[in-house]
């Protein structure tokens, strides 16, 4: 028996070795619509996108499973075009809200009330259902907490100007007050985000810049040296699928393992067998 060892070591590596995940591109929006920003992630440094053509866009939030993006001027609902910023109205929410983003599987919208209540966006019509009131201790929605995000696994934090991590309950709408996020130049983080990795992004207030936020120490780490645009309110990844989606891949530790073993083991039997 004679191993063909390059075709071997090609099908090993398919198996090994995973595809790298799809490319994500993180979008940051100014409050004053004035630009959408494309953000390197790793580094801080941006570029403007295109210019909207809303108002005010401190909201946005990116669906893979339609590929649209959307956006909120607070008082309307609008599916933005990521290219040229053209923007169509979808309908008015019928309350003030800012803060958008979709739950873990993509299926639900959320916002914040300025009247302090957690809003679910309704994305055919942009109508606002209240669901639930935020609760006590936060004197300003809309201004001390200001946005959302969900991870992976279902939980959803909120962050503001009043340099708290809270975390929400989607069933109720009510805010548990986590603690200071320290760190930050003074008043809190305006925008958040998660990737595909679980790891939280934002912008600091004051600053402007991009950071990393670690939410079991509420301790947040600078990217960016200087600042993005000017009060980015609007953060969202744009990918070609949500990563709950995605299919899963052995790695080396585990099927990976077992097949170069096996490999090495059939090697072995054929040598004592020549």
């Amino acid at each position: 028996m004679k191993l063909h060892w390059k075709k071997t070591l090609a099908t090993l590596a398919l198996f090994l070795f995973p595809l790298a995940a799809g490319a994500q591109t993180l979008l940051g929006s100014e409050y004053g619509g004035t630009a959408l920003y494309a953000i390197n992630y790793a580094t801080g440094t941006f570029t403007t996108a295109c210019v909207p053509t809303t108002s005010a866009l401190p909201g946005v939030a990116w669906n893979p499973l339609t590929s649209t993006l959307y956006g909120t001027d607070e008082n309307n609902l609008y599916i933005v075009n990521r290219t040229t910023c053209a923007a169509t109205l979808v309908g008015a929410h019928g309350f003030r809200v800012t803060g958008l983003t979709f739950n873990t599987a993509h299926t639900t919208l959320y916002a914040i009330g300025y009247n302090g209540n957690l809003y679910s966006i309704n994305p055919a019509t942009g109508a606002a259902t209240s669901l639930g009131a935020i609760g006590a201790g936060i004197g300003n929605p809309g201004y001390d907490v200001t946005d959302l995000a969900a991870r992976s696994d279902g939980a959803m934090f909120s962050v503001g100007v009043d340099n708290n991590l809270y975390s929400v309950n989607i069933a109720t709408g009510a805010f548990t007050n986590l603690g200071v996020i320290t760190g930050t130049t003074g008043a809190g983080i305006t925008s958040i985000t998660y990737d595909n990795l679980d790891v939280l992004y934002g912008i600091d207030t004051l600053s402007d810049r991009l950071v990393t936020i670690n939410t079991t120490t509420r301790a947040i780490t600078f990217v960016s040296a200087g600042g993005i645009g000017s009060d980015v309110r609007g953060l969202t990844w744009v990918s070609a699928a949500p990563a709950a989606a995605a299919v899963q891949v052995p790695t080396l530790d585990t099927l990976g393992l077992m097949l170069l073993m096996s490999m090495l083991a059939i090697a072995g039997f054929v040598a004592v067998r020549r």
